[in-house]
């Protein structure tokens, strides 16, 4: 794993709270969660469920995005995160808030219910602490056992265990450095992240806004633009130094123009695109560990061409003596074929690698 979702690896949960939030009443009035009284502790099976849902939901699918803070004032929910994480004994008597909190953000009638999981703990090398806040909405077959206040460790097993468990949301805080100055911007010392399963790989901005906005006072990030850029960028640095063909190359060229430019999807991600197009599993992973080495999450992130049009719109081939090649990006992928092959012997006996090119078009002007 690498990339942003190394944020993920390593992941220790070290307390866990279930409470249970329901739809609202007939006449829209809030219906009281039903709160978890005690952390519950999970046996390792469980907890090796929980670990791996959370780091393939966070670190490697499509359908995690990181999010800029909407709100950080008291009482949002990163300055709830803050508190859950220093909350200590009082960790299960704190995170009901969340429950409330997504309660009252689930203004429509038609949201369904759910059990809320909250979590704390450390991921990431070094470790970093970070709160979730998950909403899981379990088909009927459930059996939900609650006495005295308090839903069975059974209940959050099977829900944990069971693989038709699906339509869940989930809000992740990272804290960046715990040893931050207090006076510290909340905005600065931490990341956040949502997993939404009714998100589509091809409209990333389909994520139930109520949870989101309403309920972990996120948004989507606004550094499409640069993002974008850096994704292009790095991609074909890591094109151009790859030990492969021209033709390959040429090919994987390309195949970054179609992506960026002809996929209609509003995101853009490098599992995406390495999955995508580049077959060889050594090179898939290698320009996987290109990106991290460049810090380039590997969330989903808005796609925002404004800085890269004009890099779309032509490609070009350079040559030795000053010969170039150059053409609409579109037509350089249909009409131009490139190829290697091998010309004169030189003085030492060897051949010398020269270059085929066949345009697809007759010549319209010679200057």
């Amino acid at each position: 794993m690498s990339g942003m979702s190394s944020v993920f690896e390593n992941i220790n949960i070290a307390q866990v709270v279930i409470h249970e939030v329901f739809k609202r009443g007939p006449n829209r009035e809030i219906v009281d969660p039903v709160f978890g009284e005690q952390t519950i502790l999970l046996d390792a099976e469980a907890m090796t469920a929980l670990r791996d849902r959370l780091i393939k939901a966070l670190g490697q699918s499509s359908r995690c995005m990181e999010m800029d803070l909407q709100f950080d004032g008291v009482g949002s929910g990163v300055d709830l995160a803050k508190r859950l994480l220093e909350a200590g004994e009082n960790f299960a008597l704190t995170s009901r808030e969340v429950a409330t909190k997504l309660a009252g953000a689930q203004t429509r009638q038609d949201l369904p219910g759910g059990i809320v999981v909250v979590l704390i703990g450390t991921a990431g090398m070094p470790g970093k602490r970070f709160v979730c806040k998950l909403k899981a909405e379990p088909h009927n077959g459930f059996t939900r056992v609650a006495a005295a206040g308090v839903i069975s460790l059974q209940f959050l097993k099977d829900l944990i265990l069971t693989p038709q468990t699906r339509l869940y949301k989930i809000g992740c805080f990272v804290e960046l450095d715990k040893d931050a100055p207090a006076n510290t911007p909340l905005a600065s010392n931490w990341k956040a992240f949502i997993y939404d399963e009714t998100m589509s790989t091809s409209n990333k901005l389909s994520a139930a806004n109520y949870f989101y906005d309403g309920f972990l006072g996120l948004k989507f990030p606004q550094n499409g633009a640069t993002r974008t850029k850096e994704f292009h960028d790095h991609t074909k640095d890591f094109i151009k130094g790859l030990d492969i063909t021209p033709e390959r190359k040429n090919d994987l060229l390309n195949a970054l123009i179609t992506y960026l430019k002809v996929d209609q999807s509003p995101s853009i991600q490098v599992a995406e695109f390495s999955q995508t197009y580049l077959a060889e599993p050594e090179i898939r992973d290698g320009y996987e560990g290109f990106m991290t080495e460049k810090n380039f999450p590997l969330t989903a992130i808005n796609k925002d061409l404004a800085y890269v049009e004009k890099s779309l719109k032509f490609r070009r081939v350079v040559f030795s003596q000053g010969i170039k090649l150059t053409g609409p990006a579109e037509q350089f992928a249909e009409k131009i074929t490139i190829e290697q092959i091998l010309g004169d012997q030189g003085e030492d006996g060897a051949a010398a690698p020269w270059t085929k090119i066949i345009i697809k078009s007759p010549i319209q002007l010679q200057e």
